[in-house]
């Protein structure tokens, strides 16, 4: 990703990211590299790209707030709410983790096992800013769990499904890692593999709600990265 990042996504219009939009609601497929929420030291996010795609639209007063994050490096689908109520319903789903979330990953390792569960303790290191996993419990450790399966492999590299089934920072990064598998391009998790600036290879693919207004399961998907590593791939939608 150019280091002008902001730029490359007003040029290249925020519009065709746009998944799914209505009055209250929002999905974006997020570009690798950018950051979902704003920080104090000015970087180009989506909150700020989506907030100018909505106030051109109308003469009211903006509201747009991100239900959940994605780490910067890492692509793919983010829902936003488009009212306070909206934002509460939703908010509500995701501490109560009623919400599916699958993601892709590729790796230049595979598991032992096709498919399986892995579930082990996890602890934010704020010093580090990282997550560390251990097989054992201990102080301040939460379990964390997620479900996957091998459904691809290309040029000694191999696409992961991933199922989380619980939310913790930098959860799946750090669980691939301790199982021997780094996802591409993660150096912070041990990958020696090259993949972008600022990206690594995970993309939030899908994720499944209930719709804050209708009431009724709503369930959609972000294109893959359109780059040679994914093309590799082919998913089923």
């Amino acid at each position: 990703m150019p280091d002008d990042l902001f730029v490359y996504c007003a040029m290249n219009n925020i519009t065709d990211r746009i998944i799914f939009e209505d009055k209250h609601l929002l999905l974006v497929n997020k570009a690798a590299g950018l950051m979902v929420e704003e920080d104090q030291y000015g970087n180009p996010n989506l909150i700020q790209l989506l907030r100018k795609h909505i106030q051109g639209k109308s003469r009211n007063k903006v509201f747009i707030q991100n239900v959940h994050r994605l780490d910067r490096p890492v692509s793919g689908i983010v829902l936003f709410a488009k009212k306070p109520s909206d934002l509460k319903n939703l908010s509500e789903q995701f501490r109560n983790r009623t919400p599916e979330k699958i993601y892709l990953a590729v790796t230049e390792s595979a598991p032992e096992k096709k498919e399986a569960r892995l579930s082990h303790y996890h602890y934010k290191n704020l010093k580090e800013k990282k997550a560390e996993i251990s097989s054992e419990k201990k102080k301040e450790t939460d379990v964390v769990e997620l479900e996957y399966k091998i459904i691809g492999e290309a040029g000694k590299k191999f696409l992961w499904q991933i199922k989380l089934i619980t939310g913790k920072y930098h959860q799946i990064r750090a669980q691939l890692a301790f199982a021997g598998c780094p996802v591409i391009g993660d150096e912070k998790y041990g990958s020696a593999a090259k993949y972008g600036q600022d990206a690594i290879a995970l993309h939030a693919w899908k994720l499944g709600f209930i719709h804050s207004a209708t009431g009724e399961k709503a369930e959609y998907a972000a294109p893959l990265p359109a780059d040679d590593l994914w093309k590799n791939f082919k998913v089923n939608s």
